[in-house]
């Protein structure tokens, strides 16, 4: 993976970043033992956060957080 650029950084909720092929979300989750999920965003997620903004990240993030199981297989380091 190429070298990450930070792009928005919204503390313990999200970062995203761009590895010059596209963008990579870091959500913090869990409640006791705290971790993060590094996932890429795929065509779809893509286009929404082109037309929506930060508002769609936030949104997306909520979701990741909530339901971390289901995102698991899409984590990368």
């Amino acid at each position: 993976m190429a070298a990450l650029q930070e792009l928005i950084n919204k503390g313990m909720e999200y970062v995203l970043y761009t590895d010059g092929e596209g963008h990579i979300l870091e959500v913090m989750c869990g409640t006791v033992a705290v971790y993060d999920l590094r996932l890429r965003l795929n065509e779809a997620e893509e286009l929404r956060f082109a037309a929506e903004g930060e508002p769609f990240l936030a949104a997306f993030a909520d979701e990741i957080r909530t339901f971390p199981s289901r995102f698991y297989d899409r984590n990368i380091r």
